[in-house]
């Protein structure tokens, strides 16, 4: 479009009515595109550390005395 405006063609509104609703379109894209990308990340951030806490909550210790020593089991 601004090629033809430079070089002293017209361009009527109704094109330039279209490549603008072709731009605002692809940036919608864009922006959908950019927040599927952030919510995937959120959700595998949330699933490292769901992950991490059940691996931490499988490890429990315990402390039996034994003839006056203390022995730790891992379950």
């Amino acid at each position: 479009m601004k090629i033809l405006e430079v070089t002293g063609d017209r361009v009527d509104n109704k094109s330039k009515l279209e490549v603008i609703r072709q731009e605002e379109e692809i940036i919608r894209r864009e922006n959908e595109e950019r927040k599927k990308e952030e919510e995937a990340e959120k959700l595998a951030k949330e699933k490292v550390l769901a992950d991490a806490a059940a691996a931490e909550a499988e490890v429990k210790f315990s402390f039996v005395p034994t003839m006056g020593a203390v022995f730790m089991l891992e379950f």
